[in-house]
């Protein structure tokens, strides 16, 4: 197929997901972003919160896209985290931050520093940026860097797991992942 031809495959998995969507799924992502506003947890417990149901809405989508452990086209992305985040991988994981931010640069086409044998070293503590990303191209050719911007695809969007997110890291700066630590 060509790029239009995958760009409509991806529409029509992306409309396919929205009709199929469980119900308890859309109850439970139409309230997070107001639940974790009133409830005394700790940042990083929140952020645990959304990355639980990021996987709940990832094992549904799971089946309709090409993403297979061992695909790590995207792991060549810029890939953003916020100080939550950081802190997240610091707490979940033996990788701790540099002391120094490394300068920000356009890392597109750069391999993440938890790329290792093309799997996510960390993929427990994987940033939201890498948890949302899933694929509805019927192959991973789109996910290359160098055929990522081709063309738009259709993808699923969560706005108020984006909202419960966006509170988390209200002030806080972003950087790429490449900034703040270093291949082990």
């Amino acid at each position: 197929m060509g790029l239009k031809e995958d760009q409509e495959f991806s529409r029509t998995a992306c409309e396919r997901l929205i009709i199929r969507f469980p119900a308890n799924l859309l109850k439970k992502e139409s309230a997070i972003a107001d639940r974790l506003s009133q409830v005394k947890l700790s940042p990083l417990k929140k952020l645990e919160a959304v990355y639980e149901l990021l996987g709940e809405i990832g094992a549904h989508i799971a089946p309709s896209t090409p993403c297979k452990k061992g695909c790590s086209s995207c792991c060549h992305y810029g890939v953003t985290v916020s100080d939550v985040e950081v802190q997240y991988i610091e707490a979940r994981t033996r990788h701790k931050r540099l002391k120094q931010m490394l300068p920000n640069e356009d890392f597109h086409g750069q391999a993440c520093p938890f790329l290792k044998e093309n799997s996510c070293s960390i993929y427990l503590a994987r940033p939201f940026v890498c948890r949302r990303h899933h694929s509805l191209a019927p192959t991973p050719e789109w996910c290359a860097p160098d055929k990522s911007a081709a063309g738009d695809f259709a993808r699923l969007e969560s706005s108020e797991l984006k909202k419960a997110f966006d509170a988390l890291r209200v002030g806080s700066p972003v950087w790429d992942i490449r900034q703040v630590f270093r291949s082990q």
